[in-house]
């Protein structure tokens, strides 16, 4: 009994770390839905989104209109997937069409390489290195970021990593309490955490 009882309390103990550990993940996600304003400069500056979701792609677009960045790479798109299969995920208006067609025939590229995080990494590496960006804007999901940015500061030493969310949507303010936005957010910290590690 004297070894049950240790490995229940091990176990306990083990499950308490993880939910604390949980937690401080959620807050720090919950901090990065604020983007606070980018101010490297254009010249210097590449903007990457790695794909996941409409939203991001429209975001990046979004900040290259804005004149963030010089180019966008759009990083882990399928294979087939075209310039104009970009240009209609923007929400009709949110970008003027003549000011869309010019930006994304000019200053888009897609990389589809990445099939993970690691492999969009890899990519923007090359691509950063390709036109000497020693900035790179990181689009991507809130609960992404934190090891989206483990992932591209340790293998692209040679840019500073500026991380730009986009809003998931998920209920962060009271996860614990919706049972698919707890699974996604353990299962999230899980990866970032074997991102710290490997």
């Amino acid at each position: 009994m004297s070894g049950l009882w240790k490995s229940v309390q091990l176990g306990v103990l083990l499950v308490a770390v993880f939910v604390i550990g949980l937690q401080h993940f959620v807050h720090q996600v919950q901090r990065l839905n604020t983007n606070t304003p980018i101010t490297s400069p254009a010249h210097a500056t590449g903007i990457v989104v790695a794909t996941g979701g409409d939203k991001r792609v429209s975001t990046g677009l979004h900040l290259l209109a804005a004149g963030v960045g010089q180019r966008l790479l759009i990083s882990g798109i399928g294979k087939g997937v075209s310039k104009g299969d970009i240009a209609r995920l923007v929400p009709f208006g949110a970008i003027p069409p003549t000011r869309l067609n010019q930006i994304i025939a000019c200053c888009v590229d897609l990389g589809a390489a990445a099939e993970n995080t690691r492999g969009n990494a890899l990519e923007a590496r090359i691509w950063a290195e390709q036109y000497g960006y020693t900035y790179l804007v990181l689009v991507t999901a809130d609960y992404h970021i934190p090891r989206s940015l483990n992932d591209f500061r340790a293998r692209i030493k040679d840019a500073t990593i500026i991380p730009h969310a986009v809003p998931s949507g998920a209920r962060l303010k009271d996860w614990w309490r919706h049972p698919a936005t707890t699974a996604m957010l353990a299962r999230e910290y899980v990866k970032y955490l074997l991102s710290r590690l490997i």
